[in-house]
């Protein structure tokens, strides 16, 4: 096994970090293809920017963005080819990704949802836990901490045994 791996990053809005990694449903695929011949061994992708103060998106809407990108993918059997990485937080995003080849779930909330937790553990896949204090519209607003170090210490400590508790065990 490589000691590494290489991520490609798509996303399906217009409001991401990295603006050449905004793409649409129709340019999604040539763009995975590429990637995957560039080295990528795994392919994330985003509908909704987590950005410090991007806008709200609803998980309708967020989905809507997703599908055409999840069915081509999926259509295209590229889940055989590469792992498959969502990021996002909502269930019914990820529910319909693992159900399409997805094998990663990579949510920012850091499994703050308890049926993600579920969604993740049923379909074994892994999960990427992230940390921030807030939401993206208000993660910046005055962020403080007693003590960084204990701090992330104990997040993560539960969010792993809350992860091992929905029989999520590759992180």
């Amino acid at each position: 096994m490589q000691p590494y791996k290489i991520m490609g990053v798509l996303n399906a809005n217009d409001d991401s970090f990295f603006s050449h990694s905004r793409f649409s449903a129709e340019d999604a695929l040539s763009k995975v293809e590429q990637m995957i011949e560039e080295g990528a061994d795994i392919i994330d992708i985003g509908a909704v920017s987590s950005r410090p103060g991007a806008a709200e998106v609803s998980a309708e809407e967020e989905l809507e963005r997703l599908k055409p990108i999840i069915d081509t993918l999926y259509k295209h059997k590229l889940y055989e080819a590469v792992e498959l990485s969502l990021d996002s937080y909502t269930p019914e995003a990820i529910d319909y990704a693992l159900n399409r080849g997805f094998h990663i779930i990579n949510d920012i909330t850091g499994l703050e949802n308890d049926e993600v937790c579920g969604l993740i553990g049923s379909y074994q896949a892994k999960a990427v836990i992230m940390h921030m204090q807030g939401r993206p519209q208000n993660m910046q607003d005055n962020p403080s901490y007693t003590d960084l170090i204990q701090e992330m210490d104990t997040f993560f400590k539960e969010r792993i045994e809350k992860a091992a508790s929905y029989n999520i065990h590759e992180l």
